[in-house]
C-alpha cells in the first residue's frame, strides 16, 4: 500500500456521535437556571417569564373579593417560573450557637406571616449593602436602610456578585411579571408604594425587587390587614391636640408613628396628609 494513503476500512468508519453533557440533577425546571438576559437562551425565558398581556381585558382584577383568585394565580407563576428561591424562603430570624454556627428561620410570602421588614431585608441583601450575616454581630446590624440605594456590582468574576446579579435578574423577572399580569387599579395601588421596593443605582437606574411588590399586593387585599388598617387609621381619625396636652408636636410624634406602623405591616393609610390636617381642626368644631 502506497505511503500516504488511508485503508478502505479507516475511510468508511463511521465517526462517533458526541456525547450528551450529564444532566444537572438540582435543575428540575428551565426557570429555576441562572438566566442571563444577555444570552439568547436567558433573554427568550425571561420574556416568558414576564407573561406580558396585550390587553387590558386580560390583566388580573385585583380586589378583596378576588383575594384568593390573585393568592392562586401568583404561586401558580411562582411555581412554573421557580420563585421560590426568593418567596419562598425568606429569611424571618438567625440564631446563634454557642460554636457560632448560625441557624437561619425561613418563610413564605404565600403560607407565613411575615412583616415588610422581612422582605425588604432579603431585598437589601440582593439590591443594597447588606449581605448574608456570617455572625452575630452582622445580625444586629441588618437594617433596611431609610432610602433605598443599590450598590453597584463591578466585577463579573467574582462569585457573590455573580450570585447576587442572577438573584436580582430573578426579582426584577418577578416585578415584571406581576406589572404585566394585575389592573390599572393595582398599578396604581403599587406605584404609591414604590418607596418600599425601589432600589435605585447612584447613576440613577432604578430597579425593582419583585417579592416586595408581591407582599405589598397581596397584603392589601388580604382581610387581615384591612382590619389592622382601619384599625389604626380610626386612631388617627379620632386624634386631637387636647390629647397631647395641646401640643402639636406631640400629636404630630403620635400620627406619624401610627403611620410607619401601618408601613411596617404593609398597609398604606389613605389620605394620610388630609387626615393630618383634619385632626389639626377637630378641638375647634
Amino acid at each position: 500500500m502506497a505511503t500516504g494513503t488511508r485503508s478502505a476500512t479507516q475511510a468508511t468508519q463511521p465517526s462517533q456521535p458526541a456525547q450528551p453533557a450529564p444532566p444537572n440533577f438540582s435543575v428540575l425546571n428551565q426557570y429555576a437556571k441562572d438566566l442571563d438576559p444577555s444570552s439568547h437562551e436567558g433573554a427568550k425565558l425571561l420574556r416568558e417569564m414576564t407573561r406580558a398581556r396585550t390587553s387590558d381585558d386580560d390583566r388580573l382584577v385585583v380586589t378583596l373579593d378576588t383575594a384568593k383568585e390573585v393568592q392562586d394565580h401568583f404561586m401558580d407563576e411562582g411555581d412554573k417560573f421557580a420563585w421560590g428561591q426568593l418567596v419562598s424562603a425568606i429569611p424571618i430570624s438567625y440564631s446563634v450557637d454557642a460554636a457560632g454556627a448560625i441557624t437561619t428561620t425561613l418563610g413564605s410570602i404565600f403560607h407565613d406571616e411575615l412583616s415588610l421588614k422581612n422582605i425588604q431585608l432579603q431585598a437589601s441583601m440582593i439590591f443594597g449593602n447588606n449581605t448574608v450575616p456570617t455572625d452575630q454581630a452582622q445580625i444586629d446590624t441588618l437594617t433596611v436602610p431609610n432610602t433605598l440605594i443599590a450598590r453597584q456590582l463591578t466585577d463579573n468574576t467574582d462569585a457573590d456578585q455573580c450570585r447576587i446579579y442572577y438573584q436580582r435578574i430573578r426579582a426584577i423577572s418577578i416585578a415584571d411579571n406581576i406589572q404585566n399580569t394585575v389592573d390599572k387599579d393595582t398599578l396604581e395601588l403599587l406605584k404609591q408604594s414604590e418607596s418600599q421596593y425601589v432600589w435605585t443605582t447612584p447613576s440613577g437606574e432604578r430597579m425593582r425587587d419583585g417579592p416586595t411588590m408581591l407582599f405589598v399586593l397581596l397584603e392589601a387585599i388580604n382581610p387581615s390587614t384591612k382590619v389592622r388598617t382601619l384599625a389604626l387609621q380610626s386612631k388617627i381619625d379620632t386624634a386631637r391636640v387636647s390629647d397631647h396636652g395641646g401640643d402639636i408636636s406631640n400629636l404630630l410624634t403620635h400620627m406619624e408613628s401610627i403611620r410607619i406602623l401601618s408601613e411596617r405591616k404593609g398597609a398604606k393609610i389613605a389620605n394620610y396628609e388630609l387626615r393630618l390636617f383634619d385632626s389639626l381642626l377637630r378641638d375647634d368644631r
